[in-house]
């Protein structure tokens, strides 16, 4: 007899993304429009020792209007970890969930990102061409972990 297969639900979608407009894509409604329209949401991006020249980049967006965190927090934590709880943020309001509401057993949570946003990126790349790999330490660890993992 075949095992049961178990239920699986999408519950809610969050985004903390470039958006459209130059500004950050961070509803569905803005997330389904981009993707029906094959809209680009890349802009030109530069750094003098990169040959980076865009990038889709998150502008407009601020975490201390828009996540549930102190400011110790928002302040101690990477661009790309505060837009990853931004992201997770609209996805249980857009479920109609609380974190109180969801059961570890049954809860699953798919994300997905560049490590770093690139205010970090070039900071650490810009460390380690000036220090060495070496002076990168912990914080390069620590702002590439979800703080979940490190604690606030």
């Amino acid at each position: 007899m075949p095992a049961e297969i178990p239920v699986l639900r999408l519950s809610g979608a969050g985004f903390v993304l470039p958006g459209p407009d130059g500004r950050a894509c961070t509803d569905l409604d803005t997330f389904w429009r981009v993707v029906r329209d094959g809209a680009s949401c890349l802009s030109p991006y530069a750094h003098p020792e990169l040959p980076l020249r865009i990038a889709g980049t998150v502008n407009g967006w601020d975490p201390e209007a828009d996540l549930p965190m102190s400011e110790r927090q928002i302040r101690r934590s990477s661009r790309a970890g505060l837009m990853a709880t931004g992201a997770v943020h609209r996805a249980l309001e857009h479920a109609g969930l609380t974190a109180a509401d969801l059961d570890p057993e049954r809860t699953a949570l798919v994300a997905c990102s560049l490590q770093f946003a690139f205010p970090e990126t070039e900071r650490y790349y810009n460390l380690a061409r000036d220090k060495g790999v070496a002076a990168l330490g912990m914080e390069y660890w620590l702002n590439g972990t979800p703080p979940s993992v490190v604690g606030t």
